[in-house]
């Protein structure tokens, strides 16, 4: 059986550059990829990112930039929290009712944590996902 390929999120608080958490990250012709993965870092005490995983999009939260810092901050990725969505082929989704954990950090925390928790998923779900669900009767739900 083939497995399928699935996508995770890390939470990155206090981002510095992908150094600060134990990453190196390498541009290559068919994406961007973890180049390596440094010993006992942030990121290797998760176990979830790998060398090799393709970065394939980052979130970059504004709750705490001033007019003007979100331009700066895309063009120099400064001292920022960054989820990063991490691809890795091979992987499956996660069983039916198995969740992400999320652990509650400081602003100041070095640590990588995962996002996402049922709540999340539910408003997902609800909003996204159910609406475009077809019904046992063959109608599709509402899109609005």
């Amino acid at each position: 059986m083939e497995k399928e390929e699935t996508t995770r999120e890390l939470l990155l608080p206090n981002w510095q550059g992908s150094g600060s958490h134990g990453l190196t990250i390498a541009q290559r012709d068919d994406g961007v990829f973890v180049q390596e993965v440094t010993q006992n870092s942030p990121a290797a005490r998760t176990g979830v990112v790998k060398e090799g995983d393709q970065i394939v999009g980052a979130t970059i939260y504004f709750d705490n930039l001033q007019s003007g810092e979100v331009t700066q901050l895309l063009n120099t990725m400064g001292h920022h929290t960054v989820g990063l969505k991490l691809h890795r082929k091979g992987d499956r989704s996660p069983e039916p009712g198995q969740t992400w954990t999320r652990e509650v950090f400081s602003s100041c925390s070095s640590e990588v944590v995962l996002s996402g928790d049922d709540e999340e998923y539910q408003r997902i779900y609800t909003t996204k996902i159910k609406p475009r669900l077809k019904s046992e009767d063959g109608v599709e739900g509402d899109l609005g």
